[in-house]
């Protein structure tokens, strides 16, 4: 969220606490993400690739930590 030109993430423990240290890397990447103004990708692992901000927990099944191609190129579009 906002505050005074400022962006907060705040990590629900409740999820968070059954997550491996993996997958919280992914989570706060995507929030990240999202603090750098990328909006929700639907890709699947092989098509066109992996993208941390794919919504919900189907990413945590790509190989490696993220981030991936299309999280960088997101990146580097908007900067």
């Amino acid at each position: 969220y906002w505050l005074n030109n400022e962006v907060y993430i705040d990590f629900n423990t409740g999820t968070m606490g059954s997550l491996s240290a993996r997958e919280k890397k992914i989570v706060a990447i995507h929030e990240l993400g999202h603090a750098y103004g990328l909006a929700h990708e639907y890709y699947t692992c092989s098509f066109p690739g992996p993208a941390t901000m794919r919504p919900g927990q189907g990413k945590f099944a790509c190989n490696g930590d993220g981030p991936w191609y299309d999280d960088v190129l997101g990146v580097q579009t908007i900067y």
